[in-house]
């Protein structure tokens, strides 16, 4: 027999996943309010990597054994459906990340077309209004207000 050291527990997974829907839905309402003035092409390239990291370890969270039962213990509520929870937020999070891929240009074989270079050699990164980001940023606000 060997020391269990690498098998998750719920209580640390749950415990891990309040806290990345916490920092999720401040990320999401962070970017909502300072994308409503524009945003560089790279600052949205900057939401969709950490939404993709969120999702990643938000799914790897909710398929540990045990963590629904714990959870309905832990939040004292025996409704509480913590894998409907799991579910809509991963869901907020793609469709964010699916409104970033729309909303960022690309050219025919899907490169991103977010700098141009100036003649001096400097970069010049494109930047998007808030109107052009009202889409990602209703999604945003979807994201937020699936975490309480």
């Amino acid at each position: 027999m060997a020391f269990r050291a690498s098998n998750a527990l719920p209580a640390d997974q749950y415990d891990r996943a309040k806290k990345l829907a916490f920092q999720v839905k401040r990320l999401a309402e962070n970017r909502s309010a300072s994308f409503a003035t524009g945003a560089t092409g790279n600052e949205i390239l900057a939401v969709a990597d950490n939404l993709g990291t969120f999702r990643a370890n938000l799914n790897s969270i909710r398929s540990v054994p045990g963590i629904a039962a714990y959870a309905i213990a832990q939040e004292d509520d025996i409704t509480y459906d913590v894998a409907a929870e799991f579910g809509a937020l991963i869901t907020a999070i793609d469709a964010a990340i699916t409104e970033i891929v729309i909303t960022v240009p690309t050219d025919a074989n899907d490169w991103l077309l977010l700098q141009k270079i100036n003649p001096d050699g400097s970069l010049t990164h494109r930047s998007f209004t808030g109107t052009q980001l009202s889409g990602l940023i209703a999604t945003l606000d979807v994201i937020a207000a699936s975490v309480i």
